[in-house]
């Protein structure tokens, strides 16, 4: 596990141990987390992102909601004309979404990698949408090098994630292990070097990384108070620090020819 560990030396908490992520923990973590739809990313920004993004895959046909989670996401690929798949990892979530979405326009199916895999199956977008910073080493290595398997010659991929996040702001201490873990089970953090150079170590074209702002003002699923909330969160930031890095990275890539 990666994270910035400057809060902790200032408080003193190095003799802490960073609580362990197993595939167990996390599933129970998440299984919790989705009795609140209203803290997903994508259920807060998703319209926006697609709507920002869209330039790069504007021949697109197909895409791939990568790790789809509650799905909050597919919508807006049906929406931006797309047919749409997702990709989630366990049987449970896989029988969620196609629960949800079954006989949706626009929604082909929901699939775990080995079915893609044997299907040979191909996508012109594939969305990674707030996905890297969750994985370790091993998952991350086994999800890119998926990736480039399920990327169509001409298709591009889309990374967001947080942008250059200080981790040990929000670490959580569990007074029953005596152990700190983040409170949205982030592993790692990225910046425009690091997740350039991560991407192009697989071989990717890179054709972009930026930062940027995903608004929430124009979504009507999203809650007043939480446009208010974080409205003035930016703005006080702004006001006590001055000039603020944008909040969210994009890494926009494609297969080397």
């Amino acid at each position: 596990m990666k994270i910035s560990t400057s809060r902790l030396k200032d408080k003193d908490m190095r003799s802490y141990k960073l609580m362990e992520w197993t595939d167990d923990r996390v599933k129970r973590f998440w299984d919790y987390e989705s009795n609140y739809p209203e803290n997903y990313f994508a259920f807060q920004a998703g319209a926006s992102v697609i709507h920002e993004l869209k330039r790069y895959f504007k021949n697109a046909k197909s895409a791939l909601d990568f790790g789809a989670g509650p799905g909050f996401l597919i919508p807006h690929l049906i929406a931006a004309g797309l047919e749409v798949t997702a990709l989630e990892f366990s049987d449970d979530s896989v029988k969620k979404l196609k629960d949800k979405f079954k006989g949706k326009p626009g929604f082909k199916d929901v699939a775990q990698p080995e079915e893609l895999l044997s299907k040979k199956a191909k996508f012109d977008l594939i969305m990674v949408t707030e996905v890297i910073e969750h994985l370790n080493d091993y998952y991350l290595d086994k999800s890119l090098l998926l990736i480039k398997d399920l990327l169509s010659p001409s298709g591009v991929v889309i990374f967001t994630t947080p942008n250059n996040e200080d981790l040990s702001k929000l670490m959580i201490y569990n007074p029953v292990t005596d152990e700190i873990f983040h409170r949205w089970q982030h592993v790692r953090s990225w910046n425009v070097n690091s997740l350039r150079i991560k991407l192009e170590e697989y071989n990717f074209h890179v054709v972009d990384v930026i930062e940027t702002q995903f608004l929430i003002h124009f979504n009507p699923r999203v809650s007043i108070y939480t446009k208010v909330k974080t409205k003035v969160k930016w703005l006080i930031k702004r006001i006590l620090l001055g000039k603020i890095a944008r909040p969210n990275l994009v890494a926009i890539a494609s297969l080397k020819g």
